[in-house]
């Protein structure tokens, strides 16, 4: 498989140094779009108490957007690759040592949560590659 290639096929799942450089590229190309969207965001009833989500998180730009526009709230950020739960653990560090951030290595077929444990679930650029969303 050709390096273009294989770059792009971490579009889905980063991994190894391609998908670290993979992250670091989502959180700077999807900042614009991703602003763009969370200017329509409403605000979130009870925000102090509030459990936020943000399924498919990549390089956690927009976790640490939550946790900013939210400063009560708590923040689970999921994603199914390894190297993008790392760049968000760095990304959110300090939030996640403060206890407001979780990050869990996950997969949307199979969610590892209760339902009803969240307020609000975002999902950036991440739907196409889901299985068979309904």
């Amino acid at each position: 498989m050709g390096i273009l290639k294989q770059f792009f096929n971490n579009t889905r799942k980063p991994n190894g140094w391609m998908g670290k450089l993979m992250v670091n590229g989502m959180n700077q190309g999807h900042a614009a779009v991703s602003d763009w969207g969370l200017s329509y965001f409403p605000d979130v009833p009870g925000a102090a108490h509030s459990m936020l989500a943000d399924f498919g998180c990549g390089g956690g730009r927009n976790t640490a957007e939550l946790l900013k526009r939210f400063p009560e709230a708590r923040v689970t950020a999921l994603d199914y690759s390894k190297v993008a739960c790392d760049k968000t653990k760095q990304f959110n560090r300090n939030e996640v040592q403060a206890g407001r951030c979780n990050v869990v290595q996950g997969d949307v077929s199979r969610l590892p949560f209760e339902a009803a444990t969240f307020d609000v679930i975002t999902a950036f650029e991440t739907v196409y590659f889901w299985p068979g969303p309904v």
